[in-house]
């Protein structure tokens, strides 16, 4: 049964000012805040031969700026987090979700977060984490960080691999600026993961959480929020597959040039988490 930190949500596509490309289905595109899509870059977006081919701006308009060339940054609520936990097996192997016995809308996502683990593999998606994550509990409850330290350290070293460079601090392990606003939803979790998932830089904050969906209104830097299957519709319906698709060939795209494949060490540490 899903979790109860989680809510299940029945796939509904968001809408909003951004337009996607025109050979995407206009039902995939995204409710996004904050224009223009411009970001403040820091490590989490540069480019490296070790997380291997990133995301342009001219093949995703409106997903990250057109002038943009780099890895894809995907902030995970905690709901996707514990989907990755419980679920990463059958996720990785992509069959065997029907028999978990869940609900169609949560499968369906669960198929999405598959497509999307399938891509990360060989492009440079940054999953992460912020420090949120290791506090919020529905409940006060003294062992939850215990529990879920193992977890968001994963993510940390596999993102290290994506980095190259074991030395820059995950978003997970830093304090984040707040650099906009949330009008609404609560006080509580929920707008704390959102802003701080605006304040690391990321381009998505990716929930199963309809009514977080619903609800959300940030002002400051733009950050779309989507569901797992918005994100995964959007990416294989603009031809991106886990051998390609993601760069434009522009001659001045750092991509440009034969990349090698991404150093694979990063499949470890999130493997490890997988029950």
């Amino acid at each position: 049964m899903p979790n109860d930190e989680s809510r299940d949500a029945a796939p509904k596509p968001q809408t909003g000012d951004s337009s996607p490309s025109s050979h995407l289905d206009p039902g995939l595109s995204f409710q996004h805040y904050a224009l223009p899509l411009t970001y403040a870059r820091t490590v989490i977006h540069e480019v490296s031969y070790e997380g291997g081919p990133g995301f342009c701006g001219p093949v995703f308009p409106g997903l990250v700026p057109d002038d943009y060339h780099g890895p894809l940054v995907v902030a995970l609520d905690s709901n996707v987090l514990i989907d990755l936990q419980e679920h990463g097996e059958v996720l990785l192997e992509g069959e065997g979700l029907e028999e978990l016995g869940l609900s169609e809308g949560y499968t369906r996502e669960l198929a999405a977060l598959a497509d999307l683990l399938h891509i990360w593999l060989l492009h440079d998606i940054r999953f992460i984490v912020t420090p949120r994550s290791l506090t919020d509990a529905k409940k006060p409850n003294p062992n939850f960080a215990e529990r879920r330290r193992p977890t968001v350290q994963a993510l940390a070293d596999a993102l290290a691999f994506q980095y190259g460079d074991w030395t820059a601090d995950p978003p997970s392990a830093t304090e984040v600026a707040r650099v906009g606003q949330e009008s609404g939803l609560p006080d509580s979790a929920d707008r704390d993961l959102v802003l701080e998932a605006q304040g690391v830089g990321a381009h998505l904050f990716i929930t199963r959480d309809v009514r977080l969906l619903e609800r959300v209104q940030l002002s400051g830097r733009p950050l779309h929020v989507s569901l797992p299957s918005t994100l995964a519709g959007f990416l294989i319906q603009a031809g991106v597959s886990p051998f390609g698709g993601s760069t434009c060939g522009a001659v001045d795209c750092p991509y440009a040039d034969d990349m090698p494949a991404p150093d694979i060490g990063k499949w470890q540490p999130l493997f490890s988490i997988f029950e």
